[in-house]
């Protein structure tokens, strides 16, 4: 293949010879080949660990003297179209002195071509690359010319595959790449399908063998999941692979298996979500943004809402530092209400008319007696996700892009969107422009600030101890603030029973959130159906996480009692990344509702 290759460029390099003046006459500039590119180009057929050799052999004094009379010519094409060479494929470790050496070659090249997965590697990179803080106009400018770039390089990635046809990413190589492509952000669809087609076709070509173990077909899967893949291909993948684990006799605990069959996978099970909280526990934490959100576009504020939703008048569903925007995600893609059995909340403040009317709609429930003044409150907190907006910030450009990114592929972009963003800007920017109701301002497991261990430290004084990414306490650094939550009171009293919802993985920080919400007055704690009791609290403290546990040993305040809910709060695709790591190891979540006190007449 190599050795017709080099003819046919050879042979293309000398017609080229024959029109120099082309472009002179306004035609289109042919490109001169060298054999360095062709092998280059078709070095993907080489082994892993090896790559081309190129053994260049010298041309006689008579050969050159001939080159030289040649009148205009150009010498470096003709020495390449002349000049006798050899090739072999090396370790890719051999030695300079080795390769000179071998078959008595004068002088030699290396070529080594980059895979799709070194280019899925390198877009990663490119998205990861940090804006400038000292200007807002050079950092956009620095934005449009990574989007420039990232065009660019895809569409280098799909002339690479073209030429390729997956075969320099075999085995589980596939979905590593579509799973980097992901995380950069990357929205092209016919590039995803294509990887999931790659995959499929190894699982077939390999998937029987024992050297594929089960953990590589569940890697495969999980990976493309995680990355967002959709639709047919997805399906014939998914499909393959159960094949794969039944005939290696896996035993599937967690019904898998069942559905891969039913095409149910996705990037709202357990196992692709924990591969999202293991890339983002891996990135540093951000601080700060490039700009104020508010001057992220160069229209104005009163039009960007509408430019950014197909309807900016429905019910909206805020994420105060959404991570990697897996439950917006999954909640904007919910076309119906996912069925509970949950008893629909009444308020028993309302009119009697009022609560007739619910319990109407619900013959089977039955009325929940609440003290006044208090709703109750389980899963059901919204009554139609997908008649809803949604909209979450982050400081981390990388988490937003991949957001972005999987909302375009998935068509829900219209009324799903993420952005670059400081927590309090963020809301007092959607206060001034969104002129819908507001249902839901959700704030879910904030990076925790080191634990302040006595009085002294919840001065604000504390030496921050343990990770330095940290906040040092509760009142530096921490994004949940006072001033925080009475802006985003403000913006729920716009709407009849908007709601808060907190959530932490540690339980001091769960406390010290509900606390400030509290402080003011304005916030009030709503009663659950399944709350947490003192009796929940006896176990084992050994299986505790040590923070939990240190701070039980200086006697902190627990998360027990009424509005702490056992049970989830929202619907299971409405689960973060975190939250699934946190039930995997058993690590309690602390949980409540919260909701804006009318305002004074």
């Amino acid at each position: 293949v190599i050795d017709d290759a080099v003819k046919c460029i050879r042979h293309l390099n000398a017609d080229g010879d024959k029109n120099d003046d082309w472009e002179e006459e306004g035609g289109p500039r042919k490109e001169f080949f060298s054999i360095e590119d062709v092998l280059q180009g078709l070095s993907f057929l080489v082994k892993d660990g090896y790559t081309i050799h190129i053994f260049l052999e010298k041309i006689n004094k008579e050969e050159k003297d001939k080159v030289k009379m040649d009148d205009g010519a150009n010498m470096e094409k003709i020495l390449n179209k002349e000049l006798a060479f050899a090739w072999d494929a090396v370790p890719s470790q051999t030695t300079t002195t080795e390769r000179s050496n071998k078959g008595g070659a004068s002088s030699s090249t290396c070529m080594q071509s980059k895979t799709i997965l070194d280019l899925a590697h390198e877009s990663l990179t490119l998205a990861s690359l940090p804006s400038s803080l000292d200007n807002e106009e050079v950092c956009r400018e620095g934005e449009i010319n990574k989007r420039g770039k990232t065009k660019q390089f895809v569409k280098r990635v799909m002339k690479r595959l073209l030429l390729t046809q997956g075969t320099d990413i075999r085995g589980r190589k596939a979905s590593d790449a579509a799973f980097n492509f992901a995380m950069a952000g990357i929205t092209d669809l016919t590039l995803f399908e294509s990887l999931v087609y790659i995959t499929r076709m190894e699982l077939v070509r390999t998937g029987h063998r024992s050297s594929t173990k089960v953990k590589d077909v569940l890697q495969m899967v999980e990976k493309l999941a995680a990355s967002g893949v959709q639709g047919l291909e997805a399906e014939k993948l998914f499909d393959v692979a159960a094949s794969c684990l039944e005939k290696k006799r896996w035993r599937d605990s967690s019904g898998i298996i069942n559905l891969l069959r039913e095409h149910r996978f996705d990037f709202s099970d357990d196992r692709p979500l924990l591969w999202l909280w293991r890339f983002s526990a891996r990135q540093d934490k951000i601080r700060t943004v490039p700009f104020p959100s508010s001057r992220n576009s160069g229209q104005s504020e009163d039009t960007r809402w509408m430019d950014t939703f197909d309807d900016p008048t429905r019910p909206l569903i805020v994420d105060v530092g959404c991570g990697m925007g897996v439950s917006l995600l999954g909640l904007a893609s919910m076309s119906k209400p996912e069925s509970t059995n949950v008893q629909r909340t009444v308020d028993c403040t309302c009119p009697s008319s009022t609560v007739q009317g619910s319990i109407d709609k619900k013959k089977d429930s039955t009325t929940i007696q609440t003290p006044p003044r208090h709703r109750m409150f389980d899963e059901d907190i919204v009554d139609d996700w997908a008649e809803c907006n949604f909209v979450g910030c982050e400081l981390n450009p990388l988490f937003v892009g991949y957001a972005n990114g999987m909302a375009r592929r998935w068509g829900i972009n219209g009324k799903c969107q993420f952005l670059v963003s400081d927590a309090n800007e963020f809301i007092d920017m959607i206060h001034r422009t969104y002129k819908g109701p507001i249902s839901l301002v959700m704030i879910q497991f904030p990076t925790p600030f080191s634990l302040q261990k006595d009085e002294h430290d919840q001065r604000g004084n504390s030496h921050n101890s343990g990770n330095s990414q940290l906040p040092s306490n509760s009142l530096s650094g921490f994004m949940v603030t006072e001033a925080l939550l009475q802006s985003v009171q403000c913006l729920l009293q716009r709407s009849d029973n908007g709601l808060l919802l907190l959530q932490s993985n540690c339980e001091d920080v769960a406390v010290a959130m509900r606390d400030i919400a509290t402080r003011s007055g304005r916030l009030q704690i709503l009663d659950v159906i399944d709350t947490v009791t003192a009796d929940d609290t006896k176990v084992d403290i050994s299986n505790l996480p040590q923070r939990t546990r240190e701070w039980i040993d200086l006697g902190g305040d627990r998360a027990v009692g009424r509005g702490w809910s056992k049970k989830k709060l929202l619907p299971r695709r409405g689960r973060t990344e975190t939250e699934v790591a946190c039930i995997s190891k058993g690590t309690p979540i602390h949980r409540c509702i919260m909701q804006a006190r009318p305002p004074p007449s």
